[in-house]
């Protein structure tokens, strides 16, 4: 009859994917067992101390605790279902915490893309893409702008007086739809007109233009109907993020406007990302001016 094969620990720790230092360690916690060469001492593993080996390098794997895993060989066969079962559930729970943590990179990414794409493109035909932007009444209501960054918004009006807030977007379906093109393609799509095209194709019919929104604490602040302009040049506001200068970082938006031949009334943005920009660190906006 074959003898079973044994291995070395180099060899154990090898196969499965761990350091030696780890199995000697296990073994000294009573969680795995090594028998011994008679002449040499050494450490060996036969296929039974490899396979209870593998399960604690997947228990270990899904983040269960050495401590926990002491009794593991004492485990009838219902306490071990019962052990896999809790761990099954936190399984469940991180692969929660994965999906929501793979959801906000791909925002994030998506608002890097469309803060690239506005760079390259320069001031173009565009329309906002937000319904409504919202004077921000709470501490509450800012601390929920941390984790949704695109909702914090600003109004700008010529000369630099602005108004922090909080944009409405469509509808979460809507919006989402929005943000995967913004992650294909930049910001082309989303409210934008990123072809060059007739600038009529891009005008909006409007009996009268509000060029000064309500600005009362806690009222509308700026709204996609009732604020409605003549037309929209779409561009990419950066402000230095150590001064919060609305007026010095909006004045060349609004001078390039002029230069287009448009009459610019007001600036509505939403945050992107912050970022180096040759040497200085600064606050990237997605930007519409309003013309008349």
């Amino acid at each position: 009859m074959n003898e079973q094969r044994r291995y070395d620990i180099r060899d154990a720790a090898r196969l499965l994917g761990v350091a030696p230092s780890t199995l000697r360690y296990w073994e000294d916690q009573g969680i795995i067992r090594a028998e011994r060469d008679p002449a040499s001492r050494y450490r060996k593993y036969g296929l039974s101390a490899l396979v209870d080996a593998s399960e604690i390098v997947l228990f270990r794997s899904m983040g269960v605790p050495v401590k926990d895993l002491a009794d593991y060989q004492r485990c009838t066969v219902g306490e071990l279902d019962a052990l896999l079962a809790e761990t099954e559930r936190g399984i469940d729970a991180r692969l929660h915490e994965l999906e929501a943590a793979r959801a906000k990179i791909d925002e994030q990414r998506a608002l890097c893309a469309c803060a690239q794409e506005l760079a390259q493109a320069g001031m173009r035909p565009g329309e906002p893409p937000f319904s409504q932007l919202l004077a921000v009444e709470s501490d509450e209501q800012w601390f929920s702008l941390i984790f949704d960054v695109d909702r914090y918004a600003v109004y700008i009006a010529p000369g630099g007086k602005a108004v922090e807030a909080m944009a409405v977007w469509p509808e979460k379906g809507r919006r989402d739809e929005g943000r995967s093109a913004a992650r294909r393609a930049g910001c082309a799509g989303e409210g934008s007109v990123a072809a060059a095209g007739d600038p009529a194709a891009v005008a909006v019919a409007a009996a009268s233009v509000s060029a000064a929104p309500s600005r009362v604490a806690g009222d509308v602040v700026w709204d996609a109907q009732r604020d409605r302009a003549d037309c929209y040049r779409e561009c990419l506001l950066a402000c230095d993020t150590s001064q919060a200068d609305w007026a010095c970082c909006s004045a060349p938006l609004f001078d390039e406007a002029r230069a287009q031949g448009c009459d610019p009334q007001y600036l509505v943005a939403h945050f992107l990302v912050s970022a180096d920009c040759a040497g200085t660190r600064k606050d990237l906006y997605r930007a519409w001016i309003a013309c008349s």
